[in-house]
């Protein structure tokens, strides 16, 4: 059986004819030939099949990673260009130009020189040059400003690699443009931040300075310049364990050695020596400064305390002599409680006898006169007593049952001044109240605020009376004293608390009563307030704490 190939070909060419052997055995060499061609064609013609599949798959591949490449350049936010010498043509742009610049290919196409007008003027020099250095073959970057297409100005940066030929000719150059602004506008602030930050540190009043391992001044700012009476250009040769006292000497080197082991100290006091040879006492702290997780440097900050120190001593001394001249007014209080006082009451006894021996109305009255005068001036001495008490004893406070000591306070004054009549005194006071505070101050507030309601009673009344209510709580005592008197003015009230101040020459007290009773609340970190009317009376209200 022939190949079919070949028996379309017989069948052309021979048809129904017998075949002689010879021609029938020379026909069976070629029947294998061509099935030979024939199983040759099959393969070829798979090959070319595969290979066409082959390369379709290949094709769809490339158009894929084309797509996917052009699509990443697309996104990309830099500007990527090629552009051919020595014609300036652009060969190519990616489309992130628009953003960056606000124009498109077609713009720089049709504008070869675009992207340098666009540089503000004042940014032009410095790409002046770039002919020039592109040239050489070196690639190089530059930062600048342009005017956007919307109208703002970007900080965009370049970088250029220049392609030569073989002769040494620049053919092409290929770049990337990056917009910076954000960057830019960082780095501004930090510097006009750190400009602020030199410029505070500068015109501190406190004395900083930075001083690396070797004792070297990194940095001093001017008010240690001024203080020390160095210059700057001292500083090179400045050490600073060359210009601090002996006797600060071991105990600087202790801190400074504990700052570079990484501890921060407070509360540090060195005497350094000034340019001239003065010992200045400085006080403050002191910080280790790092650079890469290393300290490099201690950073200290201090005040100048040379003078405050001065002055400590001079008040340590100004207190013992204080403390001595406290003592000798001590004796003098003394003296004038007995030595002064003692003969005012032997002047009252002889005018009282005196009275007896008389009835000549004249002398009697100058001797009412004589015994208003005695007592006037005893009250006075009194009064400085207290008001030297009151100034320099430290406040003793103690538990008081405040019923039993206003008994003690008002027992005394019921019959008191020149009048003859009785002042009713009523006491509103729970009975087992106490009050937690000190006793001779509350004597003196007491004491000076029920007698005033008394001597300045209401002669126009007929029931003249000073009520006392005491209200006690844990933290307060709230001390309440109102009488029926003659009142004080209003434009007045404020100033009855002033030493020496009375309301009239016809006053009876020295002046000094209700300013001792003003002092006396005070050290005791109190208030005082005080409520009148002309003809109806005042009303004291008092505040002590009660801890």
């Amino acid at each position: 059986m022939y190949n079919k190939h070949l028996q379309i070909q017989l069948q052309k060419y021979v048809g129904e004819e017998t075949l002689p052997k010879y021609f029938i055995d020379f026909l069976s060499e070629v029947n294998s030939s061509y099935d030979n061609f024939e199983q040759t064609q099959k393969m070829l013609e798979k090959s070319i099949e595969s290979s066409s599949k082959k390369m379709i798959e290949l094709k769809q591949s490339h158009n894929k990673a084309h797509n996917r490449l052009k699509s990443m350049i697309d996104k990309i936010e830099e500007v990527f260009f090629s552009i051919n010498f020595p014609d300036f043509k652009l060969l190519q742009m990616s489309p992130a130009c628009e953003k960056v610049y606000g124009y498109t290919k077609t713009d720089f196409r049709q504008n070869s020189k675009l992207w340098y007008q666009l540089i503000l003027k004042e940014d032009k020099y410095i790409l002046d040059d770039i002919y020039q250095t592109m040239h050489t073959g070196n690639s190089f970057t530059r930062e600048y400003r342009i005017n956007h297409k919307n109208g703002s100005i970007r900080w965009l940066e370049t970088k250029i690699t220049p392609t030569l030929d073989e002769a040494g000719k620049l053919i092409r150059i290929d770049g990337v443009t990056a917009d910076i602004t954000k960057r830019k506008n960082a780095e501004i602030k930090i510097a006009e931040s750190e400009e602020n930050f030199r410029t505070i540190i500068q015109s501190s009043y406190d004395l900083i300075q930075s001083v690396n391992q070797e004792g070297q001044f990194e940095f001093v700012n001017d008010s240690w310049l001024k203080t020390l009476g160095y210059t700057r250009e001292d500083l090179p040769k400045l050490n600073i364990f060359n210009i601090i006292s002996e006797e600060h000497f071991n105990l600087c080197i202790n801190e400074f050695q504990k700052v570079f082991k990484g501890e921060a100290l407070d509360n540090i006091k060195t005497i350094f020596i000034t340019k001239s040879g003065k010992q200045v006492i400085l006080e403050g702290n002191a910080v280790p400064r790092f650079k890469n997780n290393k300290i490099i440097a201690t950073q200290s900050f201090f005040r100048d305390v040379t003078e405050r120190e001065k002055a400590d001593k001079d008040l340590k001394a100004n207190i013992e002599e204080l403390k001595k001249s406290n003592s000798e007014l001590d004796k003098f209080v003394y003296s004038v409680s007995h030595d002064l006082r003692a003969p005012l009451c032997s002047m009252n006894g002889v005018i009282e006898i005196a009275q007896e021996d008389t009835t000549d109305e004249l002398i009697l009255e100058h001797f009412k006169m004589l015994q208003g005068n005695i007592k006037k001036l005893d009250g006075f001495i009194a009064d400085i007593i207290d008001y030297s008490r009151n100034s320099r004893i430290e406040i003793r406070k103690e538990k008081i049952n405040i019923k039993e000591f206003l008994n003690d306070v008002t027992l005394n004054l019921k019959f008191m001044g020149g009048y003859n009549r009785k002042v009713e005194i009523n006491i509103d006071v729970n009975d087992n109240a106490v009050v937690h505070t000190d006793k001779s101050r509350l004597n003196i507030i007491l004491n000076n605020l029920v007698s005033n309601a008394i001597r300045y009673q209401n002669s126009q009344i007929s029931d003249p009376f000073v009520n006392i209510k005491i209200d006690t709580s844990d933290t307060e005592t709230d001390i309440i004293i109102r009488d029926n008197g003659i009142g004080i003015k209003k434009e007045l009230q404020q100033k009855i608390f002033d030493m020496f101040y009375r309301i009239s020459d016809d006053s009876v007290g020295s002046g000094l009563g209700l300013y001792i009773v003003k002092e006396a609340v005070n050290k005791l970190n109190g208030k005082i307030e005080v409520l009148s009317e002309i003809g109806t009376g005042s009303t004291f209200i008092i505040k002590i704490p009660n801890t």
